[in-house]
C-alpha cells in the first residue's frame, strides 16, 4: 500500500486551492535550518482567501507565534 503526493487528486475529484502552498510548508519543515514563516503566511492567507480561517483562528495562531524560523531547532519562547 503506497502513498501519494499531497499534489496528487483522485480521479474526478478538485485539488484543494491551497495545496500547492501546503507544500511549500512541508517542503519547509523538510530542511536544515528550518524554513516555515514565509510558506505558512502564504499557507494562511491562501487559507483566509478560501474563507478556512474564521477570526478566532487566527488570533490563537498569532497567540501562540504561528510559523517561526528558529534555527536551532527548537521553539522560542
Amino acid at each position: 500500500m503506497g502513498t501519494r503526493p499531497l499534489s496528487e487528486t483522485p480521479p474526478g475529484a478538485h485539488p484543494h486551492p491551497c495545496n500547492d502552498a501546503l507544500e511549500e510548508v512541508i517542503d519547509g519543515l523538510l530542511q536544515w535550518p528550518v524554513r516555515v514563516r514565509k510558506p505558512w503566511a502564504e499557507f494562511r492567507a491562501c487559507l483566509r482567501v478560501h474563507g478556512f480561517f474564521i477570526k478566532r483562528d487566527e488570533e490563537e495562531v498569532d497567540a501562540e507565534g504561528g510559523g517561526h524560523d528558529d534555527h536551532r531547532g527548537r521553539p522560542e519562547r
